[in-house]
């Protein structure tokens, strides 16, 4: 059935095969070391959505990053220092937002932007420097989409590479139309995102896709209305930027989504529900899932 749907829109796209993506990882060797294996930083939260940030940061762990920092403003860095243990937590300074950052991103592999960062001026500031003028990879979400409404066109100038992580709202206010316009043509206007920005696109949704660059749509079969839950989305920031540590941006995008739709799944199956999922729930199962599949992807080769 999904083939015939691709097929009478004109689309093509390749469904995400566990088999396939299993293959994308590599197991570690021994003597592996925290540094080695992933160093993100998640840029985000403010007081009042400290939640989104916390979320990505833990997803990032469980998807396999090695050190993951929150990067949050100085009053919202004070609130969840004492709530979190495994995460490490550094101030943007107000007073030199551009130098604290760049300390903040030596050293790191990907950056994490947007869940709960905010959408004042100052914000803005913090949304350029990263995505605009780091020569990394940037996972992009939340409120560092909408900080590009109006001025899309400027991301394909972008330093580094980007991933954008947009639902059918997010990407609708991107390209100047609505999210029920995104939804009657979902293949077409993610197309048009790619064009415009020149980034790897997620849309996310039933049926999540994902575009990249070079003209490739891959469609997610997996994944069920369980995951239409808040936080659901910064939870899939956090495992496409752990994942893009030891993987290219394309495989640890697909990768990264088809882990967080299986999740989703074996949680409906061993509850027999399709609501009342946390989206932390879905974080901790990841370590799972991703045993999974590469057990499928070695029986493959």
């Amino acid at each position: 059935p999904e083939a015939l749907i691709l097929e009478h829109v004109g689309y093509s796209a390749e469904v995400l095969d566990p088999e396939n993506v299993g293959t994308f990882f590599i197991r570690r060797e021994p003597n592996v070391h925290k540094h080695a294996v992933g160093n993100v930083l998640v840029v985000g939260g403010s007081l009042g959505k400290l939640g989104a940030a916390k979320l990505t940061a833990f997803a990032a762990l469980r998807a396999g990053a090695g050190l993951v920092t929150l990067c949050t403003w100085p009053e919202a860095a004070r609130a969840i220092e004492s709530q979190v243990m495994e995460i490490m937590t550094a101030r943007i300074d107000p007073d030199d937002i551009e130098g604290s950052l760049d300390k903040q991103l030596e050293g790191r592999h990907v950056v994490a932007i947007g869940p709960g960062l905010g959408l004042d001026d100052v914000a803005r500031r913090v949304v350029d420097h990263v995505v605009l003028r780091w020569d990394g990879l940037k996972v992009v979400d939340a409120d560092a989409i909408t900080m590009f409404v109006g001025r899309a066109r400027e991301l394909a100038a972008a330093r580094g590479r980007v991933v954008l992580t947009p639902h059918p709202g997010e990407l609708g206010r991107l390209l100047g139309c609505s999210g029920a316009e995104i939804e009657q043509d979902r293949f077409g206007k993610i197309a048009d995102a790619v064009k415009l920005t020149g980034a790897t696109v997620v849309l996310k949704g039933a049926r999540t896709l994902v575009a990249l660059p070079d003209g490739r749509v891959h469609v997610a079969v997996a994944g069920n209305p369980a995951l239409a839950t808040a936080g659901s989305g910064d939870v899939l920031t956090g495992i496409v930027a752990a994942l893009g540590c030891t993987m290219k941006e394309d495989r640890a995008t697909c990768a990264g989504v088809l882990v967080h739709a299986l999740a989703a799944d074996k949680w409906s199956a061993q509850t027999g529900a399709d609501r009342g999922l946390l989206a932390g729930e879905i974080a901790k199962m990841v370590p799972a899932i991703v045993a999974d599949l590469m057990r499928r992807g070695q029986e493959r080769t």
